[in-house]
């Protein structure tokens, strides 16, 4: 009997863990940015080093001259952002991240099968 009882909480544990899910994330308050890169060396430099510096989320699979680079800025770091890229060209493509994914998510309901 105790074999038993011993045997049924382990599978438990187990079912428990496996059923576990991942922590919720949520983008609320996160802003998605372009910056347009120019062609010199020192532009791509500054924005590699405000990507390292503030740790953002690059969107972008390499930052290099002559393009542009998409990142998340979390609304704690957005004065220093804005100071870094005051002499870039910066446009915003999400005001808020967490609500376009919601928008997004709510305009595909039901039409997966």
């Amino acid at each position: 009997m105790k074999f038993s009882l011993s045997l049924l909480s382990a599978l438990l544990g187990v079912a428990n863990f496996a059923l576990a899910l991942p922590p919720k994330v949520s983008y609320d308050g996160i802003k998605v940015f372009r910056i347009d890169i120019g062609d010199s060396p020192e532009q791509v430099a500054s924005i590699k080093g405000l990507v390292s510096k503030l740790g953002l989320s690059l969107w972008t699979v390499d930052v290099a001259e002559n393009t542009h680079v998409d990142l998340e800025v979390p609304k704690d770091k957005l004065s220093a952002f804005k100071e870094a890229t005051k002499d870039f060209v910066v446009s915003v493509m999400h005001e808020n991240l967490g609500v376009s994914i919601r928008k997004e998510s709510a305009g595909t309901e039901g039409q997966c099968e």
